[in-house]
């Protein structure tokens, strides 16, 4: 082999082999912080790696002060989102970035405040930024151009996908808790970086919502189970042709058993777990979205119960939806050995099995079997195919019944686990469409997609609660809601609430929402014209 040859081969190598440190050192942090926090699982999907090594191979060829000033950078994004993870529990997003230079005062009082339980998020970060320092002097790049600094836009902007950001609401954007630190760090810069400090125009000003604790006993148990694209129209139980949840149908006329028609509060799981958990009623009230000061998790830690999430979808899914107010919380995407990485549904159930319990629980189920691939449900219960799978229909009727397997078995493991005054509260994230009106599948704004069961299960019931229940014509997420923070020994007055109103909302939440105003009497629920979030500011809780 030539000289020149070698020398290219060797190169080559080098800025591999330093590549690699870089990615190294930028996913060290969140593994050695988890020493000290048990709270903290990260995962690191193969897209972070092949983002994180080109991003290594741009500081490689960066000369070598630009280089220090990229990972000087990239250090104080990481050390920031995986400090603010440590401390709240959940991502860095771009609208805490702002917050940090405005209320510069009360973040450094906070972090000294706080600086004894959280040192080793700086020990962590400042290690691997020390390793880094030394790869960025060590490493023989080729040579290196005046224009080398370019690559510090691959460095920023490389694991964030900010063409999305151009597109995505905020809320939407959340970073996975699961995600490294330096890849949530990132993804929120970049998409401050995409929509400016100020991401849109101010939205409706509402009224805070008012929380106080009411009088009387608590339930000792409240088990909140969401399905995913579950729609009445398919279920027997509510009237539909086909026998797809016999089991359900045995519980008609039990006494502690009712079903309603429901009506979810956004056509997306990521964003009516949101509405539903916060007990966000009003579209555009971004306030209420991210203070979640009513979320139910919240509550229910806050009142004394033992709280449990559960889900079998990615973490994603359930940002700002108050998993990290929970004492356990497993996600689908979790790491290795979660409960609920596999199997999806009979995750859930066999979590159940091992999870302790406290004297009071407060349980959130979030399921996907019903969600597209409808197939995988019947190739893990052969014995659920009771209809021809010829087509995705056919294998969604399957699917339900599945799920309406999936309840029952939910049902008897409560009687037999929980005591004293307990009620499953029982819905679905969104419907689903198979073609009525030109619509498939969801995420169209359509009163079809909102159309989900509603569904109270009550062990040793409290009488006088369950005749408030009985007496809604239609119990959307936001009445589900309210249901359930009664019974947990809450009154939640929202001053904005117009008495038979609702909104259906599409998957952005704040700046830019449509949504579909809904009038709600003793007949039912009408649906008006869907209209965007700049009418309603003038009246915005009146449809």
């Amino acid at each position: 082999m030539s000289q020149r040859k070698q020398a290219l081969s060797f190169r080559i190598f080098n800025s591999l082999f330093f590549s690699l440190l870089f990615v190294f050192f930028f996913l060290a942090p969140d593994f050695l912080a988890a020493f000290f926090n048990t709270r903290l699982h990260t995962v690191v999907p193969p897209s972070t790696v092949l983002l994180l090594l080109l991003a290594g191979l741009s500081i490689h060829f960066l000369p070598r002060r630009h280089a220090w000033a990229a990972l000087l950078f990239l250090f104080l994004l990481q050390v920031t989102a995986l400090g603010y993870l440590c401390y709240f529990g959940r991502s860095l997003t771009a609208r805490e970035i702002p917050f940090i230079f405005h209320q510069w005062d009360e973040v450094v009082w906070m972090g000294w405040g706080t600086f004894l339980d959280y040192w080793y998020v700086l020990a962590a970060c400042g290690t691997a930024l020390a390793g880094n320092l030394w790869a960025a002097s060590s490493g023989k790049a080729p040579a290196k151009t005046r224009w080398a600094w370019l690559g510090l836009a691959a460095v920023v902007l490389l694991p964030a996908h900010p063409f999305r950001s151009a597109s995505t609401e905020l809320s939407v954007s959340v970073a996975s808790p699961y995600w490294p630190s330096i890849r949530s760090g990132t993804t929120a810069f970049a998409w401050l970086l995409a929509r400016g400090v100020v991401p849109g125009p101010p939205g409706p000003a509402y009224a805070p919502y008012r929380v106080q604790r009411r009088s009387g006993s608590a339930a000792r148990n409240l088990v909140l189970a969401v399905a995913d694209s579950c729609s009445t129209r398919y279920m027997s139980l509510y009237g539909y042709g086909r026998p797809t949840t016999p089991l359900l149908e045995r519980y008609r006329g039990t006494p502690g058993f009712l079903f309603r028609p429901g009506l979810s509060g956004s056509t997306a799981s990521l964003a009516s777990m949101r509405v539903l958990l916060n007990l966000v009623r009003e579209p555009g009230n971004g306030e209420a979205l991210w203070s979640r000061r009513t979320n139910l998790v919240r509550l229910a830690r806050e009142a004394g119960y033992r709280t449990i999430f559960l889900s079998a979808q990615r973490a994603k899914n359930t940002a700002l939806a108050g998993p990290e107010f929970a004492e356990l919380a497993f996600h689908e995407d979790g790491p290795a050995g979660s409960p609920t990485a596999e199997g999806r549904d009979d995750a859930l159930l066999a979590a159940l099995q091992k999870v302790p319990l406290g004297e009071k629980n407060f349980i959130v189920l979030h399921q996907r079997n019903l969600h597209n691939p409808y197939a995988w449900n019947t190739e893990t219960h052969p014995e659920c195919r009771l209809f021809p799978e010829a087509n995705s229909f056919g294998s969604y009727l399957n699917a339900m019944v599945c799920y309406d397997r999936w309840v029952d078995a939910l049902f008897r493991w409560c009687r037999e686990h929980l005591e004293g005054e307990s009620y499953v509260f029982l819905t679905s994230d969104h419907g689903e469409t198979f073609g009525e009106q030109g619509i498939n599948g969801h995420l169209t704004l359509d009163p079809l997609v909102a159309d989900v069961p509603a569904m109270v299960y009550g062990i040793r019931p409290d009488s006088d609660f369950f005749s408030q229940v009985e007496a809604f014509r239609v119990l959307t997420h936001h009445d589900l809601g309210l249901l359930m923070a009664d019974r947990l020994g809450y009154e939640i007055h929202n001053p904005n609430a117009v008495e038979g109103s609702y909104v259906i909302q599409d998957i952005n939440l704040e700046h830019g929402t449509r949504f579909i105003p809904v009038r709600i009497d003793t007949k039912g629920a009408t649906f008006l014209p869907a209209r965007g979030l700049d009418e309603a500011k003038a009246a915005p809780a009146s449809p």
